[in-house]
């Protein structure tokens, strides 16, 4: 979204077609780019980068950007769902390009119950069908964008993302021309939260008493050696090799 100096001076674009219908009559000429960056060669995206261009409008004052991501966490834990990020800036000065910089960092209000898949959030969030999105109903009302309907659904999720630790850089221009260049960093090690399954925590159990014991039957038995061996201990010795006499 891109907002001039006065009410009125809002442009819009969206990969939603129902979005994009609805606000014909405010849609900018935009240009979109995106690329992913794989930096210690893992074979996961490690840096996304995001660039739109738009150029014959009214000065921009403000830009509002919301972003949809496929969120994959496929290792012991299973975790695929729609992620957001969320950013917005303002001037009072006419911009010529906004560069961002910033992490995707996952939330969680609870832990993962499960290893299992979990699937319950591996749904669109800016779906093109006005019967199931929230966010179409969100603006068709009013004939405007409710980001805060968006985003208080989107919160309202145990599981989410969020664009943190945000160095934005506004550079003034003339307002033919603006860039938005966001650069979306995926931290490689992110703590997740998960609740085992009984088996599991039985599991680990058997292997903590198992390691434990075997550790100290070595050392008592090694103990218990040495000190007879070397007669550590006080001992009396009886023998009842000696016949014993009968008495009648």
């Amino acid at each position: 979204l891109f907002e001039g100096a006065l009410p009125g001076q809002e442009r819009i674009w969206s990969t939603s077609a129902v979005v994009n219908s609805e606000f014909a009559d405010f849609l900018a000429p935009v240009s979109v780019q995106v690329s992913e960056e794989d930096v210690n060669w893992d074979g996961k995206p490690d840096v996304i980068l995001f660039e739109a261009t738009t150029a014959g409008m009214t000065p921009i004052h403000s830009v509002k950007a919301l972003v949809q991501f496929t969120y994959d966490y496929s290792s012991n834990i299973k975790l695929k769902m729609y992620g957001l990020a969320y950013f917005e800036y303002s001037s009072g000065s006419p911009g010529g390009a906004l560069y961002t910089d910033g992490q995707l960092l996952l939330q969680q209000k609870t832990a993962i119950t499960d290893r299992k898949y979990n699937g319950k959030y591996n749904l669109p969030i800016l779906s093109s069908y006005s019967n199931i999105s929230q966010f179409v109903q969100s603006v068709q009302p009013t004939r405007t964008i409710e980001f805060q309907t968006i985003l208080k659904s989107y919160l309202d999720r145990n599981y989410t993302t969020v664009y943190a630790n945000v160095q934005p850089v506004w550079r003034a221009g003339s307002g033919n021309e603006f860039k938005l260049s966001m650069r979306i960093r995926i931290p490689p090690n992110q703590v997740v939260w998960y609740r085992p399954q009984v088996i599991e925590m039985l599991k680990f159990a058997w292997i903590q008493f198992l390691a434990g014991y075997l550790v100290l039957w070595y050392a008592f038995s090694w103990v218990q050696c040495f000190a007879f061996r070397y007669r550590l201990v006080d001992t009396r010795m009886v023998s009842d090799s000696q016949p014993k006499t009968q008495r009648f």
